[in-house]
């Protein structure tokens, strides 16, 4: 079975609802997803879900999104921003296919319908072009994916900061390790083989971590997947924070997840951030020899030549 990967030429199929009655070519879904809210007043940060409507005008080349539910201050609130335009598309080769990103831009317009309270800064994009396992290491995982395409991030007026997150996501980047040898002797050394899953459970403040093809030294074989379950979640004006200590992860070995306390977490910790909230660093010490620090993003980075 292969993953999904959705081309431009594809992307109005996926849509709920098409209207073919009228001259333009025109479609619309609907995302459920998680906004970090930040009172740029107080500085209290709140989180939500909603629903965010993108409609989009093929014809014309222009794209609207609405929401009747974004829940600030315990009570729901709506936009719909004027037709911005289909911007950017960006094209990325995968072992599956092709992705691709697509900007929609110039996107305004007021929250409630108060024109005091302008939409600003508003980012929008849709991508298909996120980090995935495989097939079979996403099966080996024992956890379903649950990513979103729809990435937005908006000012609302002076008074707050919105981005939406994802509560499932996959990094890929650079983990760079030091470590201490059996012999004593330290090294050092670089993966940018090594896949971080995060998984949000936002109601209970917490998350795991699963890392696939884990590997620390050049010397240590492959692992197909460690899980450190249990992080504490936090949310910050930066983004969010997942941090644990002394957690003894579950090792995946011939298909089968067992506790394997060779692998303790003696500390971990990682960072969302970014102005999309797409960024994602990594810092831990394992066993008390290895000390690991990771720089990366769910999306995929390398564009198709």
């Amino acid at each position: 079975m292969k993953k999904i990967i959705f081309g431009a030429a594809a992307i109005a199929l996926l849509f709920s609802s098409c209207d073919t009655s009228t001259k333009d070519s025109t479609s619309m879904n609907l995302y459920k997803v998680y906004n970090h809210i930040f009172s740029k007043t107080t500085g209290e940060i709140t989180t939500s879900q909603n629903i965010y409507s993108v409609e989009l005008n093929w014809t014309q080349g222009t794209v609207a999104i609405s929401t009747k539910d974004l829940k600030i201050d315990n009570k729901d609130n709506s936009f719909t921003t004027t037709p911005g335009v289909i911007g950017e598309v960006k094209t990325y080769n995968t072992s599956e296919g092709v992705a691709q990103t697509m900007k929609f831009e110039r996107l305004t317009g007021n929250f409630n319908d108060d024109s005091s309270m302008p939409l600003q800064n508003f980012r929008a994009k849709w991508s298909s072009a996120l980090n995935v396992p495989t097939y079979s290491e996403l099966q080996n995982s024992g956890v379903q994916a649950k990513m979103n395409p729809l990435i937005l991030s908006y000012e609302i007026g002076n008074e707050y900061m919105v981005r939406t997150f994802q509560v499932d996501c996959f990094y890929k980047g650079s983990t760079n390790t030091s470590f201490v040898a059996m012999d004593g002797q330290s090294g050092t050394y670089q993966n940018t083989n090594m896949l971080y899953r995060v998984i949000l459970d936002v109601d209970k403040k917490k998350g795991d971590v699963q890392i696939f093809k884990a590997k620390f030294a050049e010397q240590q074989p492959e692992i197909s997947l460690i899980a450190v379950k249990g992080l504490d979640l936090t949310f910050n004006s930066e983004g969010y924070v997942l941090k644990g200590e002394n957690i003894v992860p579950g090792v995946v070995e011939n298909g089968k997840e067992t506790p394997n306390d060779k692998y303790i977490f003696n500390q971990i910790e990682f960072v969302a951030s970014g102005p999309e909230l797409t960024q994602g660093f990594f810092s831990f010490k394992v066993a008390d020899r290895f000390t690991g620090r990771f720089v990366g993003d769910y999306m995929m980075t390398e564009t198709k030549k």
